[in-house]
């Protein structure tokens, strides 16, 4: 009877052993399946994918997690709590990757999470609809079973049948392996290589990336960005920049603004939608008096800083490996170059305008590192902030009459001044009682949230619009000379344009016409309003990648050129577009390599380098 008691509760001892050191294999597996996608999401895209680099990546993403597992069940002396402890904020991520990847066509990084404690000023459960808010319909299997497991740990009683002795030894030497690992950046590259190699094509939204999971993307994400261009020394930098010879301008120094408008796209390029004339009027009317065309952005849906970052540096997103985190580790006061030098050094005031929290993207280090001499954030604004009953953000309302109070200052000094938009920020939800309904779909092919979604959004595109006519209509009241840059970050996220336009999540960076946005630019004087190849036509027909932009304002206004533009016209008629998947070419290849080549280096050296291009005139 002895026998057969101590029988039984062996048995039952090796029971919990078990049932505590398979958890981390059981959640491991949890976060690859919360990944596999629906075939109506990517088609293109395997279900599941098996091979040698791939089970690394598992084991040792496997590892991490019983090195947490243990950790916390050492700390808190339950194996459930640890479980729960570990579990939920895993869990989490991995939705909010499989949102992004099948959203947006971007995977998770540790930036997304740190960005996760502004989540409720970004997002509400109504977009969910329109705005491709979902989830894996494998989370009905996965929640429950994890619950279930989490429950078992704790009725069990686990923890009575795992003792660790030396608690205080096994906690530090773990505790120690991770810090000597994420912090050595070569011991962590050797360890975790597998993550790493596969993590590099991530950036580029291949359609034949690795399966990842959401582990492998957080880990290849923190080192991923720490690339050295060994080209970018001092004489490489000097040599590239000889060759081009500052340009004098037409000596008129106009007030320069640049907006750029948040998610700003045309929806006539919307297939089988009908779109309301007045959405665009004062868009049009930019148009019609001075030079527009569209920029190749390196986003799509979301990704505001890459844009904003390719723009006012000068410098291609591709050549920085496709960050989405440009401000990424920036502090105030680190030195991060970009167009506010250039016109501090033509006598400019600098103002950056953002509606927002300046913690976002880390802006607040990032644009006192670029050495604005005013920036302000959405407690910073002058104006009083009107009530917009249709967008949880700031409206373009109360930006524009931000933007004029600037203006009106007397200054000896002329400004630039650049606003990054924050209205029309998905989701797009909130309609009142007398909006109109400014678009038409073909009828029963989209769902009543996917139409909803559109419907918001122009909307909310007409108020830019009319925000747009309001600072139109100032600056043609101004005598002094005024200049107006006005183009969207990216294209918006709506599902509904996705499925009327057949746009598929694996293959959408691969598209041209998915990365394009519109721009325009506007005077109050008789400006040159020439393009960089000479020629007095104001439509630039050919799309160009978003680091030439600036160098085309600054050549419509006629404005001097340092040695750095001088080089962006020679890389705008070689290499117009330079995407990390689709370039354009112009002209004979060693011309295309050698402006390739430059332009790589010369990115690097501004963005992450020494900035000795930042020191050449």
């Amino acid at each position: 009877m002895k026998l057969r008691q101590k029988l039984t509760h062996l048995a039952s001892q090796n029971m919990r052993r078990v049932c505590f050191y398979l958890f981390p294999l059981f959640l491991n597996l949890v976060l690859y399946c919360n990944l596999t996608p629906s075939p109506s999401l990517a088609p293109r895209t395997p279900r599941f994918s098996f091979d040698l680099p791939g089970v690394l990546r598992f084991l040792l993403a496997l590892l991490l997690i019983f090195i947490g597992y243990v950790l916390l069940t050492i700390l808190t002396r339950r194996p459930w709590l640890a479980a729960l402890g570990l579990s939920v904020p895993l869990y989490v991520i991995s939705m909010v990757d499989y949102y992004k990847y099948y959203a947006l066509g971007t995977r998770i990084s540790l930036d997304d999470v740190i960005m996760v404690f502004s989540l409720h000023d970004l997002w509400t459960p109504q977009g969910a609809a329109g705005n491709g808010m979902f989830f894996s319909p494998l989370l009905l299997v996965t929640f429950p079973l994890l619950c279930l497991y989490i429950h078992f740990l704790r009725v069990l009683r686990v923890g009575d049948a795992v003792r660790f002795h030396g608690r205080r030894v096994i906690c530090g030497a773990l505790a120690m392996w991770c810090l000597l690992t994420f912090s050595t950046n070569s011991l962590a590259y050797q360890i975790f290589d597998p993550q790493l190699q596969a993590y590099s094509v991530v950036p580029s939204s291949r359609s034949n990336a690795p399966r990842l999971t959401s582990i492998d993307c957080l880990i290849g994400s923190v080192y991923y960005d720490e690339f050295t261009d060994e080209r970018a020394t001092e004489d490489n930098v000097q040599r590239l920049l000889s060759a081009y010879e500052p340009q004098a301008g037409t000596g008129v120094r106009p007030d320069i603004l640049v907006v750029m408008s948040e998610s700003y796209f045309d929806l006539r390029r919307v297939d089988g939608l009908e779109v309301d004339d007045s959405l665009y009027q004062n868009f049009r009317r930019m148009q019609s008096q001075g030079c527009y065309g569209r920029v190749v952005v390196p986003a799509f849906g979301g990704g505001t800083a890459s844009s904003e970052f390719e723009v006012l540096s000068g410098t291609s997103n591709a050549a920085l490996q496709g960050t989405r985190s440009p401000y990424a580790g920036i502090s105030s006061w680190d030195t991060l170059p970009s167009f506010r030098e250039y016109f501090g050094n033509e006598g400019y005031d600098c103002t950056y305008v953002h509606p927002f929290k300046g913690s976002f993207y880390n802006r607040a280090n990032a644009f006192a590192a670029m050495g604005f001499d005013r920036v302000l954030f959405q407690e910073d604004l002058t104006v009083p902030v009107e009530e917009y009953s249709r967008d949880i953000h700031i409206s373009d309302a109360t930006l524009t009459q931000q933007l004029i109070a600037l203006l009106e200052e007397e200054t000896d000094d002329p400004q630039f001044i650049w606003a990054t938009s924050m209205q029309n920020h998905s989701p797009y939800v909130t309609m009142e009682e007398n909006d109109p309904w400014l678009i038409d779909a073909p009828e029963g092919v989209l769902s009543e949230g996917e139409l909803d979604g559109l419907r918001a959004y122009a909307v909310g595109i007409r108020d830019t619009d009319q925000a747009l006519g309001q600072l139109l209509d100032y600056i043609d009241s101004r005598e002094k000379p005024t200049a107006l840059l006005f183009f969207g970050d990216h294209q918006p996220l709506l599902e509904g344009y996705k499925k009327l336009n057949g746009i598929e999540t694996d293959t959408l960076y691969e598209d041209l016409s998915n990365l394009t946005t519109d721009y325009a630019i506007y005077t109050n004087y008789q400006a040159p309003l020439t393009s960089i190849d000479g020629s007095d036509t104001r439509r630039t027909d050919r799309p160009f990648s978003a680091c030439y932009l600036m160098d085309v304002y600054l050549t419509a206004l006629g404005m001097p050129k340092d040695s750095y533009l001088s080089f962006l016209d020679d890389a705008f008629r070689h290499l117009p577009v330079y995407s990390l998947l689709i370039t354009q070419e112009e002209g004979e290849k060693k011309d295309v390599r050698r402006c390739r080549d430059a332009l790589d280096i010369l990115s690097y050296d501004r963005a992450m380098g020494e900035h000795y291009s930042s020191q050449i005139q």
